[in-house]
């Protein structure tokens, strides 16, 4: 005959080492062949593109200029297969709209070719929650930003790091995305 004071250790017994052995089944790693997605990686890249609508400027011309205001929306995909995983969403201000061409007297004028300086803040939002950075974003070709990381949602909450960003062609960026903590 068990007692009942023997009864209730044993099955506290039982129940906390079904319990160690659920939580340790969930932290394992996948089976082999198998593996994380690479939006749960500590680091991993994105490419960031347009998609119809990108930018909406709230200035009367549509042109850039100091002081417009704008939204924007882009394709979010990962390299080298470009899956799209996600979008970048976010608000800024114009702070400098630049020149790049300098006029030769021996050639004709070429088209001016422009960047714009603007301070940003973005999220990039994934299917297991969104990034939340802010910082000023150059978007002059082959120029490189680097972003804070000021937080996140879901998988990403508490996040810290930086988001550094390459400008590869128009309105086209490579992120590399550096957490200080992997996220899922």
């Amino acid at each position: 005959m068990i007692r009942p004071k023997c009864f209730n250790l044993v099955v506290f017994i039982v129940v906390v080492a079904f319990s160690r052995y659920i939580s340790s089944a969930a932290k394992k790693s996948p089976p082999p062949g198998l593996s994380k997605p690479d939006y749960c990686k500590k680091t991993f890249n994105i490419v960031v593109a347009p998609t119809a609508d990108s930018f909406i400027f709230f200035t009367g011309t549509g042109v850039p200029q100091r002081g417009s205001a704008f939204s924007f929306g882009l394709g979010i995909f990962i390299p080298p297969n470009n899956k799209s995983i996600g979008n970048l969403y976010g608000q800024g201000t114009v702070i400098d709209v630049r020149s790049s061409d300098t006029p030769t007297p021996s050639a004709p004028m070429p088209p001016a070719q422009t960047s714009v300086i603007s301070f940003v803040n973005f999220n990039v939002v994934f299917p297991v929650g969104q990034i939340a950075s802010q910082g000023v974003w150059d978007d002059k070709l082959n120029a490189t930003n680097s972003f804070p990381v000021t937080g996140g949602t879901g998988l990403y909450t508490g996040a810290t790091g930086a988001l550094d960003m390459l400008v590869i062609a128009p309105s086209t960026y490579l992120f590399a995305v550096k957490l200080t903590k992997a996220s899922c």
